[in-house]
């Protein structure tokens, strides 16, 4: 059995195939607007957002933010002791060390060293 009509009208609280209209039209996650979703949510196969996500809480338990998580490629100041494996390589184009480096001042150290370039009266 079919019905076909220009436009439908039901009473408030009327359920079609047991979902709310009203309650479906004011909590559906729409395509064209920002939505906040504070239910919980599994998808079953891949998620894909051509704009992003904004996660406010932990991905994997970990709080993941760009306060958080240290980047290669951007400008961080970065707290904390940091010890990398010795199989790790650090590729690095400029490096600034404000007080000791192995137990040495670099810039007192650097003020006494003599260079290969220039001239240098001893």
């Amino acid at each position: 059995h079919y019905i076909t009509t220009d436009n439908l009208t039901l009473p408030s609280g009327s359920l079609v195939a047991g979902v709310d209209l009203e309650v479906w039209n004011s909590s559906a996650v729409k395509k064209s607007i920002d939505n906040t979703i504070t239910g919980n949510i599994v998808f079953k196969g891949d998620f894909d957002s051509s704009s992003g996500i904004r996660v406010e809480g932990l991905v994997n338990g970990i709080r993941f933010d760009k306060d958080h998580v240290m980047l290669r490629n951007s400008s961080q100041q970065v707290t904390g002791l940091k010890t990398f494996s010795t199989s790790a390589k650090l590729d690095i184009n400029k490096l600034q060390v404000r007080g000791y480096f192995n137990d040495i001042n670099i810039t007192d150290f650097y003020r006494q060293q003599v260079i290969n370039e220039g001239n240098i009266t001893l």
